[in-house]
Order: C-alpha cells, then sequence, then structure tokens
C-alpha cells in the first residue's frame, strides 16, 4: 500500500502483483540480406527506461552500457543505452540478441515467475510470416535459415494454461514488427479466472511497421512512450479503452510524418486461456495529478448558459474582431469561466488552435487603484522607458501580434486580451460601449490597409471583458443592444449557483476503474449530499473546496488544482498539438 502526501488514506490496486518481470528486445543490425533498421534499440530503450522511471519495477544496475559495448554503432547516442540481464529486468539489443542468448533468458524467466507475477515482453525489428507462423529474426539468423529464426509462437505456449502450471497472472505481449498482427490469428479460450493474456500490435497481419527517421523513433514506439508518461491515474489497467487512447496518439503521429496507414491491435493471446482481468501498471509517484479534476470541471459542470450565449452569437463571417463579456462575482469564477469558454472554441472547431502561435492571455485589472479608461491601461502594457504612447501604437502592436513569420502558422496567430472589471468599477456597460465603437472602427479601418496577402495570413483578435460587478445587477441585456454589424460581440450570461441536480454529467466522468477510491467516489451522489450536508447549491469555490475535502488533497494538491483552475490562463488552455517525440 502507498500513502499520499499529508494523506493517511490507503491505495489499493485493482489487485495485487507480487513482482513485474520486463523482457526487452531491439534489433537494427542483422546478418547480410536481412535489411538493416534505424531505431528499435533506441525504441525498446526508451520504453524501458520510461517503464523504470514511472512505474514500480525493480531498478538493477545494469551490467554494461550499449553505447561502449558497441562504440562503432552507438558510441555517438547521446543517452545512455544501460544493459539491464537480471531476471526481473532483462533488455537484449542489437549484437547480443543471438538467438541462443534470447532463448536462454527467455527461459530463465519462466522457471522462476510465480503464480501472481507480472511479464511484460517487448520486441522490436524485423518480423515475417509464413503460413501461419511468425518468425522474428536475431541478430546472428541467416536470411535462409528459418530454423535459426525465433519462433514467436514460444512467446505464449509456455503460458497456455495458468489454471495448470499456475505461473504468470497477467501477461502483455508487444511487437513493434512488420507483421505483428499474424500473432493474434487464432483463438483463445475466455474464462472467468483472475488472469490475462494479450498482445499488443503496431501493425495488422498484413502490415508493414514503420520503423521512422534515423533517431526519430518509430510511430508505434513514440505513442507508447508518450502514452505511458501522459497516464495521470496510479495504476495504468491497459484494456481496449486504454488501446484505443493509444490508438490516437498514434494516429496524429503517423499523420503528422505522413507515413503509410498502420492499425494497432489488441487481442487475446491465440491457443491460451484468459480471464477478464487486464495488464496493471503500478506508478511510482502517487502525488494525485489533479489535471482530470480541473478538466471535469471546465468540461462538465453545468456551464450550458454560456455555451449557448456563444453558440448564438458567434459567426464566421465577423470572427476577425471578438469582443466577449462575462461576469460573475469573482475574478476567480470569471478565470474559470474564460477556460470553458477557450474550450468551447476549441471543440467547435471555430478557431484552429496553434498554441506555439498564440500571444496574450494574461489578465490585466481594470480600476485597480482608480477608475481608468480602458484606453490607458491597453497604453501602459506597451509603454516603455516613459514614451508616450497612443491608441494608433496599441492597435500597430496588436498587428503585429496577429501576422505570422511562418507559413504553417497562418491564419492560427492569435491575439487573447483579458480585462478584467473589479466590483467597485462604475460604468462598465458605457465605457465598454464606448470602448468597441472606438477601437473596432480604427481596427477595420487599419486592416484595410494590410495586403490581402497578409490579411488572409493573420489570426484572430479576442478582447474578453471580466466584470466582477454581478450582484444585483445583470449587464448583458443591456449589452445585447452594441451593433454588432462588423465583428463578433458576445455577452454571456452571469454564472449560477453549482446544483446537486446538474451534477449528473460531471459526475459521470469519474466512472472506471482507473481512479483511485477517493476520485471514484464523486460519482456517488450520495457522498457529496452527506460532504454537503443540507446545502444543495453552491458558489464555484464552494463547491471545489467541497471536492477537495473529499478528495482528502493535500496542500499541495489543492494548490495545484486552484492554480489551474484560477490563475491568469496561459497557452496551456490551448490544446497542445500531440509531437513526433516525447
Amino acid at each position: 500500500m502507498v500513502g499520499f502526501e499529508n494523506d493517511s488514506a490507503q491505495l489499493a490496486p485493482p489487485r495485487k502483483i507480487d513482482k513485474y518481470y520486463v523482457f526487452v528486445v531491439g534489433i537494427d543490425h542483422y546478418q547480410d540480406g536481412i535489411p538493416q533498421l534505424k531505431n528499435p534499440v533506441l525504441d525498446a530503450n526508451r520504453v524501458l527506461n520510461t517503464l523504470l522511471e514511472i512505474y514500480k519495477l525493480p531498478t538493477p544496475k545494469p551490467v554494461g552500457d550499449l553505447r561502449e559495448k558497441y562504440p562503432k554503432l552507438y558510441g555517438d547516442v547521446k543517452d545512455p543505452i544501460p544493459i539491464y540481464d537480471d531476471v526481473q529486468i532483462t533488455s537484449i539489443y542489437d549484437g547480443d540478441a543471438t538467438l541462443d542468448v534470447v532463448d536462454e533468458k527467455w527461459r530463465r524467466i519462466f522457471k522462476v515467475i510465480g503464480e501472481n507475477d507480472a511479464l511484460l515482453v517487448y520486441f522490436a525489428g524485423h518480423g515475417y510470416k509464413d503460413s501461419n507462423e511468425y518468425y522474428i529474426p536475431m541478430a546472428d539468423s541467416p536470411p535462409d535459415k528459418w530454423a535459426r529464426w525465433f519462433n514467436v509462437s514460444l512467446l505464449y505456449q509456455r503460458f497456455k494454461s495458468y489454471s495448470e502450471d499456475k505461473k504468470c497472472k497477467d501477461y502483455l505481449l508487444i511487437l513493434d514488427c512488420c507483421y505483428g498482427g499474424q500473432i493474434a490469428l487464432g483463438t483463445g479460450r475466455l474464462t472467468e479466472h483472475d488472469y490475462s493474456r494479450y498482445v499488443l500490435t503496431s501493425c495488422l497481419p498484413y502490415q508493414l511497421a514503420n520503423d521512422g527517421p534515423p533517431g526519430k523513433g518509430s510511430p508505434f514506439a513514440n505513442a507508447l512512450v508518450r502514452y505511458l508518461r501522459s497516464y495521470r491515474w496510479p495504476f495504468l489497467t491497459f484494456d481496449r479503452s486504454e488501446w484505443q487512447r493509444l490508438s490516437t496518439y498514434y494516429i496524429e503521429i503517423a499523420r503528422r510524418r505522413s507515413v503509410a496507414n498502420q492499425e494497432l491491435l489488441y487481442e487475446r493471446l491465440p491457443e491460451a486461456d484468459t480471464g477478464p482481468t487486464k495488464f496493471i501498471f503500478e506508478k511510482r509517484n502517487h502525488r494525485l495529478d489533479v489535471t482530470f479534476l480541473k478538466d471535469s470541471i471546465i468540461n462538465n459542470l453545468n456551464f450550458s448558459s454560456q455555451k449557448s450565449d456563444l453558440e448564438d452569437y458567434y459567426t464566421n463571417a465577423n470572427d476577425r474582431l471578438n469582443f466577449i463579456y462575462t461576469q460573475a462575482e469573482s475574478s476567480e469564477i470569471n478565470a474559470v469561466l474564460l477556460k470553458v469558454i477557450l474550450k468551447w472554441f476549441s471543440n467547435s472547431n471555430y478557431v484552429e488552435w496553434e498554441p506555439s502561435a498564440c500571444n496574450g492571455i494574461e489578465r490585466v485589472t481594470i480600476d485597480k487603484y482608480q477608475q481608468d479608461e480602458i484606453w490607458n491601461v491597453l497604453t501602459k502594457q506597451i509603454r516603455s522607458h516613459g514614451e508616450e504612447v497612443t491608441r494608433e501604437n496599441v492597435l500597430e502592436w496588436y498587428f503585429e501580434k496577429l501576422r505570422s513569420d511562418e507559413p504553417d502558422f497562418d491564419g492560427k496567430c492569435h491575439l487573447i486580451l483579458w480585462l478584467n472589471f473589479r466590483p467597485e468599477s462604475k460604468n462598465v456597460v458605457e465605457r465598454i460601449r464606448s470602448f468597441i465603437q472606438q477601437f473596432s472602427k480604427m481596427f477595420w479601418d487599419r486592416l484595410d490597409q494590410e495586403p490581402e496577402e497578409t490579411r488572409n495570413g493573420m489570426g484572430k483578435l479576442f478582447i474578453i471583458f471580466s466584470d466582477e460587478n454581478v450582484v444585483p445587477v445583470d449587464n448583458t441585456n443591456e449589452l445585447k443592444t452594441i451593433d454588432r454589424t462588423t465583428f463578433n460581440f458576445i455577452p454571456t450570461r452571469p454564472v449560477s449557483k453549482v446544483r446537486l441536480p446538474n451534477l449528473k454529467p460531471w459526475m459521470e466522468t469519474f466512472r472506471g476503474d482507473q481512479f483511485e477510491e477517493r476520485i471514484s467516489h464523486l460519482n456517488d451522489e450520495s457522498i457529496l449530499r452527506s460532504l454537503a450536508g443540507t446545502v444543495r447549491e453552491w458558489t464555484l469555490p464552494d463547491f471545489i473546496n467541497i471536492v477537495c475535502k473529499h478528495c482528502k488533497l493535500s496542500q499541495a494538491e489543492k494548490d495545484d488544482l486552484l492554480t489551474m483552475l484560477y490563475a491568469s490562463c496561459d497557452k496551456s488552455l490551448i490544446p497542445n498539438k500531440i509531437s513526433d517525440e516525447d
């Protein structure tokens, strides 16, 4: 059992595993007649290092470094390539991966693995099919002697019957090899007993596996490493839903590289009995990643009125210039609402985001010390060395931010300005109306001076007005009278209280066995009722405090969550694209 920081609650895995075994093989260089590869060794090394770093596995001392053993081949590689020869952690790379060595190390595991242990096997390299058999050539395999190739059936035939042998409760075989799906042809008997036998392959039986550019990794290995690193819960239960998440990463990476289509395959091992359970890894670091809690609030709490306002008032015809008004009783709630708005734009595909190309988003407070003219606040932002800054200078500065210097970013250099009115601000509606009239005229006059090619490559401008004057006045009706002929103006309704009857979509996000106990209970309405007592509605901050209390968040975890929700927004609000490498 592993406790959380400042938390006496115990975390129980879905079921207990005594020992984990990992067996990794990667081969780049083969005998003459078999094509050489570029990435299997580095891919296998990255996968193993990721598992050892993040998940609870034994960490034996390496017996060597492949860079030192084969300096002509790997001496220029920057990161270590440790060689492990422990029975629980075995890595066999390149010239070391002869048929006899791989077979010997494999048999060694079978001799000692226990009834309540788990085994992960990862092969990266060539793969070939012959009739109903599937073979992996070793580093010393002659191209014309299949008898000296590794028959992959050996990897699962020894574990066919758990009920008889009582060896290896969970077994996951991963193949990043051509025609890997061939191994899944056949049938495995599904039983009700508590053990699993599955295979994950990077391609179907008739597909080639892409090796990737030298040193850049295969698309499959990159997706797998990203998946293993991004999983945020203490226990990774690999099932079909997780396979789909991994496939999503792979598809995006493959699309970016414009490589031939491959489909990942996840099936029961043939000729082997398997139960309904799945392979489970336990993470080393059990400090709760509160990102999921933040996302659940942004994505699933009831902000339907504000989303409806966005749908009603946003048009593509006027999307060069966009003004958005939010009204809530605190800057914290307005910060959450802004995140909801940006998420809505992303999900609705109205705006194509590219995080590295966007600018702005930091909150600027209006009337911090005295009543300010909005223009004066904007000029202060870009004033330097006491120089006078005009409104034209402000507009020119914004236009610079909206232009793209790179063709890939054309139309994606958006600028987001966030202006926050304090509770004591006066005449907010009149000031916003006056500013919009002046700014929009100047904006279009200036835009008309740009060449058409430049205009087409410019991003969109979003100016967010957050108003903390929510009680007792709702300003949205008066703001709806603003003439929006040449721009989008979206007055969103004030944020209402969180009500228990509206929490069901939010609760549904916490169903599933990947959640630890203190989180999974958030899908139980009776738990929230007991925490809240007689209260059936809360302000958003009060509701978030209840969630923190229920989840027994440590102070550090609570601070993480509140920072994500309330702090000034940054580019992390804009969904990141999946990169080729991690």
